[in-house]
């Protein structure tokens, strides 16, 4: 009986480790969407600069960062049915995220505006804390493409140091493209409502 016990203990906590990384689905949207937005920043960032307008580089940002900020606060009020359950892990998610949207603005924004350091500085911080944002986002849910994610980000940020700043934009947008993207996309396979409907199946 002890032996059944412990078994039947064991499959109540690895279902509740599965709803709890189904709850967080969600997140998979968020990161294709700064990732998208992120890179189309960029991009933007390097037309303003090849036409020499380089007074409207701020608007470029802000007006991206704005849309995003804008979908981080509406979004979950739409998708509020798939987040009733709001774990530890998930309150822990979301304030880790917190605290990395506030170190993006100041090192990326606050603390170059004030002269404190060169704006060439800023893709090699930003590729720091976002590979400390994905690595403790991979082992909260014991997701290794997150894990994986968070040490791209930091060699990005290492291989920075040794090359030409006009080179900074296009390895971001390969960071974000696999620091992001690729494990948003993969967040949304294995936990989507597909992936969601095909694991009750196999119940």
């Amino acid at each position: 009986m002890k032996s059944e016990q412990a078994v039947e203990d064991i499959q109540f906590i690895k279902e509740m480790i599965e709803k709890t990384k189904k709850s967080a689905v969600v997140y998979g949207d968020y990161f294709i969407t700064w990732g998208v937005l992120i890179i189309l920043a960029l991009l933007g960032n390097y037309v303003l600069v090849y036409l020499k307008r380089f007074q409207f580089i701020w608007a470029d940002w802000v007006i991206f960062m704005g849309i995003g900020t804008l979908y981080s606060i509406f979004y979950p009020i739409k998708k509020k049915s798939k987040m009733r359950v709001r774990t530890y892990a998930g309150k822990t998610l979301a304030n880790l995220w917190t605290a990395c949207g506030v170190a993006f603005i100041l090192m990326g924004f606050v603390f170059p505006l004030s002269g404190f350091y060169s704006y060439k500085l800023i893709p090699v911080l930003i590729s720091t804390i976002a590979g400390v944002g994905t690595f403790v986002t991979g082992s909260i849910y014991d997701w290794s493409i997150f894990k994986w994610s968070g040490l791209f980000w930091w060699m990005g940020a290492i291989v920075m140091i040794f090359l030409p700043s006009q080179y900074y934009g296009l390895l971001l947008i390969l960071l974000i493209g696999v620091g992001y993207l690729l494990p948003g996309i993969q967040l949304n396979r294995q936990y989507g409502e597909s992936g969601g409907s095909h694991a009750s199946t196999n119940k």
